[in-house]
């Protein structure tokens, strides 16, 4: 593993432990910094801030090894996972969730709503979707899940991870079907 990588992975560390003891939006880099054993110039050597640090975190840790192989088949096992994932680091996700709302559900919708359009473009194999709709469509889908899923981490996550992603793909896969079906007999009657 690179020392870039070794290094982040130790402040990811150092803020973890310190998200047990405070809140997110108490936490200065130099706490962070202090935690692993670096100064303030190495932490920004590898990140711009502390939200910089969060959005690696979130996507290294949580996205980019579940998401990776998604597929309009097999995305409720990605949220599956993701969401498992979640609830072993819940007193992390809780804190920053809860204390950095804002900046990571922007991020989250930003993420869920290209893998929206990318699951739109698939149903829409004819291309009967114009580009402003399937964008509409893509960002709706986002802040539901992304509502939802902030809302169980912040409720304290106390419905299994299946119960959620089961729940989600019922929901999803019904209105997205029949949002298209009905945009389709639209625009080609």
């Amino acid at each position: 593993m690179p020392e870039s990588t070794l290094t982040k992975k130790a402040i990811t560390k150092s803020l973890k432990k310190l998200t047990k003891e405070k809140p997110f939006d108490k936490i200065v880099i130099s706490e962070i910094a202090d935690g692993c054993g670096i100064n303030r110039q190495t932490f920004y050597y590898h990140f711009k801030d502390k939200y910089a640090l969060l959005k690696w975190i979130y996507t290294t840790e949580y996205i980019e090894p579940y998401m990776k192989d998604v597929t309009f088949f097999n995305w409720d096992l990605c949220i599956l996972n993701i969401l498992a994932q979640l609830k072993k680091d819940k007193e992390f996700c809780i804190n920053t969730i809860k204390h950095a709302n804002a900046f990571l559900i922007t991020f989250f919708i930003e993420v869920a709503e290209g893998l929206f359009e990318d699951a739109i473009n698939i149903l829409d194999e004819r291309n009967v979707v114009d580009n402003k709709t399937r964008k509409f469509f893509a960002r709706f889908f986002a802040y539901g899940v992304c509502g939802m899923i902030t809302e169980w981490v912040l409720g304290g996550m106390i419905e299994e991870p299946k119960t959620i992603s089961k729940n989600l793909k019922l929901l999803l896969d019904s209105s997205e079907k029949a949002a298209y079906q009905k945009m389709s007999n639209e625009l080609n009657p």
